[in-house]
């Protein structure tokens, strides 16, 4: 019975199947890369639009130098004036 057994494993270990990406895992591969490619340009624009629009002032620069990513014109307002009783 043992016999039965090992000759069964090896004959299953002998068919191991062959997988591929194939050419539906090209495409996949060339559509994340392309997508990528092209965040990477939008992001460059907007980086690119956003030091334009820092050099000519549109930004406050009250408020952007040396703020916080919690600092805005409420909680600035909330910070200078104390705590609050309710």
């Amino acid at each position: 019975m043992y016999a039965g057994v090992a000759a069964l494993s090896l004959l299953v270990a002998e068919e191991e199947p062959n997988i591929v990406a194939g050419p539906l895992g090209f495409v996949f591969f060339i559509g994340g890369v392309i997508a990528v490619g092209l965040l990477g340009w939008s992001l460059t624009r907007h980086l690119k639009k956003t030091e334009r629009a820092a050099a000519a002032g549109v930004f406050d620069a009250d408020r952007t130098e040396g703020a916080g990513p919690d600092a805005g014109p409420d909680r600035a307002g909330r910070a200078e004036s104390g705590p609050t009783d309710q």
